[in-house]
């Protein structure tokens, strides 16, 4: 299906997922993806000193989309964190003198290693 993809042409409203016994198991609406993505990734960096309030944020988001769509939201709301928060805070890092990108670096390297 991937070969059907062209970037120069609008993505589709949605899509529909299919299972590994090839039988439509949702329907995923990309606008409803994106804006609880967006709307995640905000409620969950303005809280990320509560733990508590982290796992209700996950809970409720859990709850509102769906265990069908909870995984594409956690995923683009992991990429859009990665890019909107976490890169301009290490520029800012990186302006100062603190090298926290080499100490992500190191900790990547480290969850890569056997338990």
């Amino acid at each position: 299906m991937a070969d059907n993809i062209n970037p120069n042409r609008p993505m589709p409203k949605s899509a529909m997922i299919i299972g590994d016994d090839g039988i439509p198991t949702a329907i995923m609406d990309f606008d409803v993806v994106t804006q609880s993505a967006i709307q995640l990734m905000y409620d969950m960096a303005s809280n990320s000193s509560d733990q508590e309030a982290l796992a209700e944020i996950s809970a409720r988001y859990l709850d509102e989309v769906g265990a069908d769509l909870f995984g594409y939201v956690t995923a683009a709301a992991l990429k859009m964190m990665t890019s909107y928060v976490l890169e301009p805070t290490l520029e800012v890092c990186d302006g100062v003198g603190v090298n926290l990108r080499q100490s992500l670096s190191d900790a990547a390297a480290n969850a890569r290693k056997p338990l």
